[in-house]
């Protein structure tokens, strides 16, 4: 079985700037999507366990340590997140 995870961000390829020159802060994930759960109860039950939700900035620690639990807690053979 395999989960995915997408997050809906507006990210940069590498460290933007803002308009004095200093670097710019990640951008916030706009939407959480889970796929390939077989229903809703199990696609809300991963989302929560994933960790990292709507509004939060991005931060990759957080995703890496969100996909560690997943793969933990569920049947999941694979986990993968992606940004659009």
């Amino acid at each position: 079985m395999f989960v995915a995870v997408a997050l809906v961000a507006q990210l940069l390829v590498g460290q933007g700037t803002d308009a004095q020159g200093d670097l710019a802060s990640p951008p916030p994930i706009a939407a959480v999507v889970v796929e390939g759960a077989k229903d809703d109860a199990t696609r809300e039950a991963v989302a929560g366990v994933f960790g990292v939700r709507a509004g939060e900035v991005f931060d990759l620690a957080r995703v890496r340590l969100g996909i560690k639990r997943v793969l933990l807690t569920g049947p999941w053979a694979d986990v993968q997140v992606w940004t659009d």
